[in-house]
């Protein structure tokens, strides 16, 4: 598959079979370059914050109720302790605070570890070069190309206020290779400036 250090835009199909995402998906399947995404890292990051601090609390209950049914004169509540069966087994009883705590505290943990696991995948993760997001932005825009399909907020997806926060599905493999590198980036900003030029 080309890349964008060796493709051109009028090298791209101008004509396809679909428009707007559908096209936009073309593009990036043809140029995995150009297949650039936002993390969401301050989404991200909220979303993580909201968890801990909702398991924050959870695990706060949980020893007001270890406390409480350890100090109970309930011979069975004071057992939950060393016993978690006898917990389950009880809450058909009415007393199942301390065990729904628990299977809900569950469901929680698996949402946050999930969530914190993808963050640190995330921050793994590659950030497209200069060059490929200007060809990005400059596909969207151009008539024969993206022909600014993207509509209302949708627009400032790939506005340069969101720079920080793309990441690349392909990390460019020339990245290893500076001579090739430098000659792919070179060649596409001299072609994006005269193309400028001779095309609106």
């Amino acid at each position: 598959m080309a890349g964008t250090g060796d493709l051109r835009l009028d090298d791209v199909p101008a004509k396809t079979s679909t428009d707007g995402y559908g096209k936009l998906a073309q593009l990036m399947s043809l140029t995995p370059e150009t297949a650039i995404f936002r993390r969401f890292q301050a989404l991200n990051v909220t979303n993580l914050l909201r968890l801990q601090a909702e398991l924050q609390d959870m695990e706060h209950e949980l020893a007001e109720i270890r406390s409480d049914d350890a100090q109970s004169g309930d011979t069975v509540r004071k057992g939950y302790i060393h016993d978690f069966r006898s917990m389950r087994d009880w809450r058909d009883s009415g007393d199942s605070l301390q065990y729904d705590l628990l299977v809900a505290m569950g469901d929680k943990l698996s949402e946050y570890n999930t969530a914190l696991t993808q963050a640190l995948e995330l921050g793994k993760s590659s950030r497209p070069e200069p060059r490929e997001v200007r060809f990005l932005r400059n596909w969207l825009v151009r008539p024969s190309m993206g022909n600014g399909f993207l509509n209302d907020i949708e627009r400032s997806t790939w506005d340069d206020t969101n720079d920080p926060d793309f990441v690349t599905l392909f990390p460019r493999t020339t990245q290893k290779d500076p001579f090739t590198s430098f000659l792919n980036g070179a060649l596409l900003d001299v072609y994006h400036r005269l193309w400028g030029h001779k095309r609106k």
